[in-house]
């Protein structure tokens, strides 16, 4: 899942999420697109989180 802040002109903001693999991510400011599946490509989602 991917959460999404977006500032609009009026400096209110826009809070979105998306959970499908097949959504692309782009980027207004810069000319930037990414699939959500390959921000995750190399992600192990099944290890365990450590608290030190």
């Amino acid at each position: 899942m991917l959460s999404i802040m977006i500032r609009a002109s009026d400096r209110k903001w826009t809070f979105s999420e998306c959970d499908s693999a097949e959504a692309v991510l782009s980027l207004a400011s810069i000319p930037f697109e990414i699939e959500l599946a390959d921000m995750h490509d190399k992600v192990d989602f099944s290890s365990e989180f450590s608290s030190i």
